[in-house]
């Protein structure tokens, strides 16, 4: 990502645009953990079933969710 140009979410856009759970079983894992999930919805951002998985992946690199 780092030779992107880009910053945050932008920096992913191109390569996880597919809907976060169709992205996450496509590369090899059952789901999106539900503290995430529901992390992610209680912050007001929606729920990740709509969201494409460059969204959550940047909400997790950047909350407490990704520092446990």
């Amino acid at each position: 990502m780092k030779n992107s140009g880009h910053f945050g979410v932008h920096a992913l856009s191109e390569v996880a645009s597919h809907l976060a759970p169709d992205y996450v079983e496509h590369h090899g894992l059952k789901s999106i953990p539900k503290s995430v999930a529901h992390g992610y919805t209680a912050s007001g951002y929606g729920f990740i079933q709509h969201m494409p998985y460059a969204y959550i992946h940047e909400f997790t690199r950047t909350s407490m969710a990704g520092k446990i």
